[in-house]
C-alpha cells in the first residue's frame, strides 16, 4: 500500500472483499521474514500484525523465492504445506512441482 493512504483503512476493506469473494476457498499469502536481524524490522512486524488482525494466520513452513525468505500465512484456517505446493505448482507454471518443493521450507 502507498505510504500516502496507509492507515486509512483501504487494505483491510480489500482484504474484505477478497474474503467474501473467495470465503470457501484457502486464501495464501507470503510476507517477508519478521526478525529483528532486519533494519526494516518495525515494518515487518506491522505488516504481519495487520494480516493476522485481518483473520490470516502464520503457517509453519516458508517459501524461498529469489533468495529471500517468505513466511507463508492463509486465511481460512492454516493451511498444510502438500496444499500450498499443489497451489503454488498451477501458479507458477512453467516451474516443474519437484523444483516448487525445493522452493518450501
Amino acid at each position: 500500500m502507498d505510504t500516502n493512504v496507509r492507515s486509512k483503512g483501504y487494505g483491510s476493506h480489500v482484504l474484505d472483499i477478497i474474503k467474501q469473494r473467495y470465503n470457501d476457498k484457502t486464501v495464501f499469502l507470503s510476507i517477508e521474514e519478521v526478525s529483528e536481524k532486519y533494519k526494516d524490522f518495525s515494518i515487518r512486524k506491522r505488516r504481519l500484525e495487520f494480516y493476522l488482525k485481518n483473520g490470516f494466520v502464520k503457517n509453519d513452513y516458508s517459501l524461498k523465492e529469489l533468495g529471500q525468505l517468505l513466511e507463508t500465512m492463509s486465511f481460512n484456517g492454516l493451511a498444510d504445506k502438500d496444499d500450498f505446493i499443489d497451489t503454488f505448482t498451477i501458479l507458477a507454471k512453467p516451474l516443474p512441482k519437484f523444483v516448487i518443493k525445493q522452493l518450501i521450507k
